[in-house]
């Protein structure tokens, strides 16, 4: 039943994770545009709810010699495009620009940083961190057998 639902479940995510290949990056710019509208529900009127600043971080990829943005995960592209980071907690608009400052500054004081491209350049983006890396697969289908050796 386990394997059902990894199979079902998590194969798709890794298989739809193209951010395949490492390489070093180096900080072009790191920019933060004022409230942008996180819509979570396309078309949605109430435009006042999800209001947060928006980094841009765009990447130079040494190996490439590519100019591309920089996502945080593979949701961050798949929620809102235009930003690099999406932040966790929405509530408190303050807190959440000191935040998002916070990360802008650490990416300009730390200017080169491993990334994920996509190896076939038919995605012009790189993460910072993968959700879904094949070692993590590789524990999926493994936890379920190793938890069943240890109860036996």
């Amino acid at each position: 039943m386990m394997y059902l639902f990894i199979g079902l479940v998590l194969v798709p995510l890794h298989r739809k994770s193209v951010w395949a290949d490492e390489s070093e990056c180096n900080l072009v710019r790191a920019n933060i545009k004022e409230k942008v509208h996180c819509s979570f529900v396309e078309g949605s009127e109430d435009k006042d709810i999800f209001h947060y600043p928006c980094l841009e971080v765009y990447v130079n990829i040494t190996l490439l010699g590519q100019e591309v943005m920089l996502y945080h995960t593979e949701n961050t592209v798949n929620r809102n495009p235009k930003c690099s980071y999406i932040p966790p907690e929405m509530e408190n608009y303050k807190k959440v620009q000191q935040h998002v400052k916070e990360i802008r500054d650490n990416f300009r004081k730390h200017r080169t940083f491993l990334c994920h491209y996509d190896p076939s350049r038919t995605v012009e983006s790189v993460l910072l961190k993968r959700l879904y890396p094949p070692e993590g697969l590789l524990i999926a289908f493994a936890w379920p057998k190793i938890m069943v050796s240890l109860l036996q």
